[in-house]
């Protein structure tokens, strides 16, 4: 540490030479941390605590100095952690954290499985982020989180006092209709077709089930349409996708056509398009052609 002190204070210059010298002490810090955690066998992994010292001077030069104190202070913060735990013989915390750290994983896959939308750091997928965040944490502080953790899931699967279990279900197969969406390729898009699962539980919730009910008919016969026909889905794909852009041109250019084919409803477009013949659908987008070239 004296070092390090004294070398710091030999450095001068302004500007860009400034944050090169921080960063050169940051290095070093770095690199005499994570020989410590390796000394003491604190179990911290991952580019926080690597021994190589180019790595952390190029990282630190490419963030603000807030940021390389916040890391600098992590490491500090994990190593005395691991140090308390010598003195005060603590040898479990280790065996406790990597049992948190699996416990966190895992809730972080129900929490994507049951697609209940949470994140942030509790909700890290990474074991061995949960584990050095453990390691540098009280016992009361990994209680509290293992907690929320636990009473966030509830509420999602609906068996707290919340309730809201069927809306949860509904959220649950609206996201799963818009993965086979995506997987299929049939385009479809808009609010019935929405990633988020917290807008379709809220839309539920504030609507009779008999509408909700309704919604998830809907797009389970659009699926099953989309599935049954790839070759006419993509065509009618391309279809409903050049008829929107026409009807674009229409409202752009100041037309004023108007009737069944102008509008930029991609389901209804797609849909026309699936219960007629190729040459039917090839009349209706020249029709649509020919009226905004006339158009002035």
């Amino acid at each position: 540490d004296g070092r390090l002190a004294k070398l710091k204070q030999c450095r001068v210059g302004t500007g860009d030479r400034d944050r090169e010298d921080d960063c050169r002490d940051y290095a070093e810090e770095a690199v005499q941390q994570g020989g410590e955690n390796a000394k003491l066998a604190c179990g911290f992994d991952g580019g926080r605590w690597t021994s190589r010292y180019p790595d952390h001077f190029k990282w630190c030069l490419g963030v603000k100095k807030e940021v390389s104190d916040a890391e600098r202070d992590a490491r500090r913060r994990a190593l005395n952690r691991c140090r308390e735990d010598r003195v005060d013989g603590d040898a479990e915390r280790s065996k406790a954290c990597r049992a948190f750290a699996d416990d966190a994983a895992a809730d972080q896959g129900e929490n994507k499985r049951l697609a209940c939308g949470y994140s942030g750091e509790r909700w890290n997928s990474s074991a061995a982020y949960h584990y050095g965040w453990c390691m540098a944490s009280s016992r009361a502080e990994r209680e509290v989180s293992i907690k929320a953790r636990k009473g966030d899931l509830a509420r999602c699967r609906g068996t707290d006092t919340g309730g809201g279990g069927d809306c949860k279900d509904y959220a649950r197969v609206s996201v799963r209709d818009w993965e086979e969406n995506r997987r299929l390729g049939c385009g479809f898009d808009g609010g019935r077709w929405n990633p988020d699962p917290r807008a379709h539980f809220d839309y539920c919730r504030s609507v009779p089930e008999a509408a909700a009910k309704k919604q998830l008919a809907i797009r389970q016969e659009l699926l099953a349409k989309c599935e049954a026909r790839p070759k006419r889905t993509a065509n009618c794909r391309s279809f409903a996708n050049i008829a929107i852009a026409q009807q674009r041109q229409n409202l752009a250019k100041g037309c004023g056509f108007t009737g069944p084919r102008w509008h930029t409803d991609y389901e209804l477009h797609w849909n026309w398009c699936m219960g007629v013949e190729g040459f039917i659908r090839e009349i209706e987008t020249i029709a649509r052609q020919t009226a905004l070239a006339s158009c002035k």
